[in-house]
């Protein structure tokens, strides 16, 4: 059974220190890697469980979050070479224009010159 303990987050935080990641990066990493090991209580990994989670986290977060999150784990997978616990990232369509309330306005906008 496959399980992540305290030591094998410690190995993976080594890790990411020896690959020069940023002290936020890194501490981003441990607590989704760490809230990931609450929800599962000491249950074993699989695949399945990973795809509820991905449930979960979809209703409480927004998708570049869910994302992240998911790039968190998808990077402790790869270190374990757990590749077939992976799960993909959602897709997000790129927004070219933005919302309209979120548009700027200038001076000439809101005055009128006769």
């Amino acid at each position: 059974m496959r399980i992540i303990d305290k030591g094998t987050i410690e190995k993976y935080k080594n890790y990411l220190i020896g690959e020069e990641k940023s002290q936020a990066t890194v501490e981003k990493y441990m607590r989704d890697i760490t809230a990931f090991c609450v929800w599962a209580n000491g249950r074993g990994v699989e695949k399945q469980m990973l795809l509820e989670y991905k449930e979960t986290i979809m209703s409480n977060y927004a998708p570049r979050s869910v994302n992240s999150i998911l790039s968190s784990l998808n990077g402790l997978f790869d270190f374990l070479d757990w590749h077939d616990c992976k799960v993909k990232m959602l897709k997000i369509q790129k927004q070219i224009f933005a919302d309209r309330d979120r548009e700027l306005i200038t001076t000439s906008d809101t005055f009128r010159v006769p």
